[in-house]
C-alpha cells in the first residue's frame, strides 16, 4: 500500500535520541492466537449508496483447531447484528462487546470438525467501506463505493476474523443498482439482472486463500479497458468520463505482469488483475487480491510526464500480488515482507524497463525517504513487535529502508544467487503466512550462504553506517591507502556495521575495483596500483544505505565529473563541486556537464551544484541551459535559480517558466523557486 500517488506511507510518531518510535513501556504485539481455522467466507450483500448502507449475511465455514471449542469470537466495528444461525438454520446465542462478536455454540466442537455460521447484519460504515457522491463543493463527483481493509478495517462492513495470520477462500455476492458494476476479488461467475427491482447482482469467487484485509469491493459506473498478459486479463476501471486517461496510465501494466512472473518464477497467480481508480481514496493504492484500488490522481495527461510516472505506483501495487497477497506477513511486526518487497520490485521494474541509470536514481529517491525519517524522527529496527497501533508500522523504515536492505542483500549475494533465492522463497511458502525467518531460511537453503549476520544487522538492529573516507598515494610502495571510519554513534539498537564494500580506482587508461570488508570502527586498506589514481570511489554504484563524508580536492572532482563511468560517481562529483562556492573552474565544469552529460540525472545534479556555486557566471550557465532540456532537468535548473536571492535575471526566467513551461512539475518548482528568491516581485508573479 502507498500513501500518495508516488511515495510511500510514513510520517509516524517519535524520533531518535531522547525521543523514540514508541514509549518505552509499550508492550510487544505478537501474532494473534487462533482457536479455529477459517476455511471459507461468503458475503451476500446489498449495497445502498444513497442511504450509505450495507446489509446482508456473512457465512463462515470454519473448523476448530483443538477439541472442545464452545464459542467463536469474530471482529466487528459498529455493525448491527440481526441474528446468527448454524448450518441447519438453528438460531444461536450471541453478544457483542466492543469490537467483538461472541457466538455460543450449542455443543463443544472437535478439532477439524467443519461447520458454518451465518451472521445477518447491517451497517452504515464510517470506515472500511466508503460512499462517494456529489456535494455542493464538487457537484460533478461520481457516485462510487469503495473499500479499504488494511490494516483491520474490513470489520467495519462485515463480521470476520480480521487479522492477517489466517487465509481462506471467499465469495462476494453483491446486489447494486442496475446502472452500476460491482467488482471484487477473483473471477466473476455470474451476473444477474432484476428489471423489476432495477438491480444487478454480481457473484465473485476468490478460490485461492487470502487474508481478510485483502477482501475488496468497488461499485460504480466505469469506463473500462482490458489487455491480455500471457492469458491473464489485465483490466482498468476508471470513473465514467475518464476513459481517455486509461492508456497513458495503464498501458505498461501487462508488461509488468509478465516481468514479475518471469523473475519470481511464478506466473501471475490470480484469475485476473483489475485496477480501479476511485475518488477520495485514502492512500495512493491498495493491493487487494486480484483487484488493486487506486486514487484517481494517478490518471494524468501528458503534461505530468516524465516528472511523474504512474509506473511507480502501479508496479508497487502489482508486486504485492506476489509479496503481500501470495505470501502474506504473519503479523504486522513483519510487514516489511509485504511493503519493502513491493518497493524494491518497483525499483526492479524501473531497472528492467528504463535501464540501470534510471534504477540508481529511483532507488536513491526511495532511500531518501528513510534518511529523512531517521534524521528528523527516529531510528528503529525494521522488524519489531513494539508499536502502539499497527498503522505505526507503515513508515519509511518498513517501506524505504527495507527496499534499500533488499538491494544490499542482492549485492551481497550477486544476481544469480539473489534470483535463485527469491524463486525458492516464492515457491516454498506460497499462499502461506510468513515471518522474516522464513525468508532468511529460504535464501540460505537456495544459496548455501549464512545470512544470519546480515538479517541481525539490518533488520533486527536500527540505523545505518556513517562513513568518513579519505585516501592518499604512497609512491614508494605503489599503493593507494584508503582510510575508512564509521563515525555514527553506536548506542541502543544502532550497531557497528559489517559490510563488504566496493572501492573503485581510476587512472587515465584503467578502471578497476576491489572489494573490502568493513567491520570495525576504523580501517586502513592498502591497494596496489601502477600509478596514482585520478580518483578513488567508495561504493561506486551507491549500493549501500549510508551517509558518506569523502572530502576530495577540486582537481579530483573535476576529473571525476568529466570521466567517471558511473552516473552515481558523476552525481557525487557534481555535489562535491557545488561546495566550492564562487569558484570559476567548478562553475565551468558543472556548466559543461549540464549541457553535455548524456544522463538527465547527472545534468540535474550539476544544476544543483551550480546553484550552490552561486556566481553570476553560474547563474548565466543555468539560464543558457534551459532550452531543450528534459523536464526533470528543467526542474533542477529552476530549483537552482531559486538560490539567487533578489536576482532580476533569475526572477524573469522563473516568472516565465511558471506561466509557460507547459509541464506541471517544473511549473510548480518554478513557483517555489520564485518564493525562495525573496524577490520583491515574487508574490505578484505567483499570484
Amino acid at each position: 500500500m502507498t500513501d500518495d500517488v508516488e511515495s510511500c506511507r510514513g510520517q509516524r510518531m517519535g524520533a531518535f535520541g531522547d525521543r523514540t518510535f514508541v514509549p518505552p513501556e509499550t508492550s510487544e504485539q505478537w501474532a494473534r492466537e487462533r482457536t479455529f481455522a477459517l476455511q471459507h467466507l461468503r458475503l451476500d450483500l446489498v449495497v445502498d449508496d444513497e442511504a450509505k448502507k450495507v446489509s446482508g449475511t456473512a457465512t463462515h465455514r470454519l473448523a476448530p483447531i483443538n477439541d472442545g471449542l464452545k464459542e467463536i469470537v469474530l471482529d466487528l466495528d459498529n455493525l448491527r447484528i440481526r441474528g446468527v444461525k448454524d448450518e441447519a438454520g438453528k438460531a444461536l446465542e450471541f453478544e457483542t462487546h466492543g469490537e467483538e462478536l461472541t457466538i455460543r455454540l450449542p455443543r463443544a466442537r472437535k478439532a477439524g470438525e467443519a461447520f458454518e455460521l451465518r451472521v445477518r447484519y447491517e451497517a452504515t460504515p464510517t470506515k472500511g467501506l466508503f460512499f462517494v457522491a456529489p456535494d455542493k463543493a464538487y457537484p460533478k463527483k461520481p457516485r462510487i463505493v469503495w473499500t479499504q481493509g488494511e490494516e483491520m478495517d474490513n470489520r467495519s462492513w462485515f463480521p470476520s476474523y480480521d487479522y492477517p495470520n489466517q487465509k481462506f477462500t471467499t465469495e462476494v455476492v453483491v446486489t447494486v443498482k442496475e446502472a452500476y458494476r460491482a467488482v471484487s476479488n477473483g473471477r466473476l461467475v455470474s451476473e444477474k439482472h432484476d428489471p423489476k427491482k432495477g438491480t444487478r447482482t454480481f457473484h465473485w469467487i476468490q478460490d485461492k486463500p487470502h487474508p481478510n484485509y485483502l477482501i475488496a469491493l468497488v461499485v460504480g459506473e466505469w469506463d473500462t479497458k482490458e489487455w491480455d498478459a500471457d492469458g491473464i486479463p489485465v483490466q482498468a476501471y476508471v470513473p465514467k468520463g475518464y476513459g481517455k486517461y486509461i492508456d497513458l496510465c495503464f498501458s505498461r501494466v501487462p508488461a509488468m505482469v509478465k516481468f514479475f512472473g518471469r523473475v519470481t518464477g511464478l506466473r501471475y497467480p490470480w484469475g485476473k488483475y483489475a485496477q480501479a481508480c476511485v475518488p477520495d481514496f485514502t492512500f495512493g493504492g491498495m493491493e487487494n487480491t486480484s483487484i488493486t484500488i487506486l486514487h484517481e490522481y494517478c490518471l494524468t495527461d501528458e503534461h505530468a510526464y516524465p516528472d511523474y510516472s504512474s509506473d511507480s505506483l502501479l508496479s508497487h501495487e502489482l508486486a504485492h500480488q506476489w509479496f503481500g497477497d501470495w505470501l502474506t506477513c504473519k503479523s504486522w511486526g513483519h510487514l516489511w515482507l509485504n511493503e519493502s518487497f513491493a518497493d524494491y520490485f518497483e525499483c526492479l521494474w524501473w531497472e528492467d524497463h528504463f535501464g540501470k541509470d534510471e534504477f540508481i536514481v529511483h532507488l536513491e529517491e526511495v532511500r531518501e525517504g528513510y534518511y529523512e525519517e531517521a534524521e528528523k524522527k527516529y531510528k528503529r529496527p525494521i522488524v519489531t513487535h513494539k508499536f502502539v497501533d499497527a498503522e505505526d508500522m507503515l513508515d519509511n523504515h518498513t517501506y524505504n529502508k527495507g527496499c534499500g536492505v533488499l538491494h544490499m542483500l542482492r549485492t551481497v549475494l550477486g544476481d544469480d544467487l539473489w534470483w535463485k533465492g527469491i524463486r525458492h522463497y516464492v515457491k516454498k511458502v506460497g499462499l502461506q503466512n510468513v515471518e522474516t525467518t522464513d525468508f532468511r531460511v529460504a535464501l540460505e537453503e537456495a544459496t548455501g550462504k549464512s545470512l544470519a549476520w546480515f538479517f541481525d544487522e539490518w533488520l533486527y538492529h536500527a540505523g545505518h553506517p556513517e562513513f568518513e573516507v579519505s585516501w592518499s598515494w604512497d609512491d614508494r610502495a605503489k599503493q593507494v591507502e584508503v582510510k575508512v571510519k564509521q563515525t555514527h554513534e553506536v548506542k541502543d539498537a544502532v550497531p557497528l556495521f559489517r559490510m563488504p564494500v566496493e572501492l573503485e580506482f581510476a587512472t587515465d587508461d584503467r578502471v578497476w575495483r576491489e572489494t573490502v570488508q568493513v567491520d570495525r570502527a576504523e580501517h586502513t586498506f592498502r591497494i596496489a596500483s601502477r600509478e596514482r589514481p585520478r580518483t578513488v570511489l567508495f561504493d561506486p554504484d551507491g549500493n549501500l544505505i549510508k551517509k558518506l563524508t569523502f572530502k576530495k580536492e577540486k582537481e579530483e572532482l573535476l576529473w571525476q565529473l568529466a570521466h567517471a563511468n558511473g552516473v552515481w560517481a558523476r552525481m557525487e562529483a557534481a555535489a562535491g563541486l557545488g561546495r566550492f562556492v564562487g569558484d570559476a573552474a567548478a562553475a565551468q565544469a558543472l556548466g559543461k556537464a549540464l549541457s553535455k552529460d548524456p544522463f538527465w540525472g547527472v545534468r540535474r545534479a550539476t544544476a544543483a551544484g551550480l546553484g550552490e556555486v552561486g556566481t553570476t557566471a553560474a547563474r548565466d550557465v543555468l539560464l543558457a541551459s534551459l532550452k531543450g532540456q528534459d523536464s526533470r532537468v528543467r526542474r533542477g535548473i529552476y530549483a537552482a535559480l531559486g538560490k539567487f536571492r533578489k536576482d532580476d535575471e533569475a526572477f524573469k526566467a522563473l516568472s516565465k517558466a511558471y506561466l509557460e513551461d507547459g509541464t506541471y512539475a517544473p511549473m510548480a518548482q518554478a513557483a517555489q523557486a520564485l518564493a525562495e528568491t525573496r524577490h520583491p516581485g515574487a508574490f505578484d508573479a505567483i499570484a
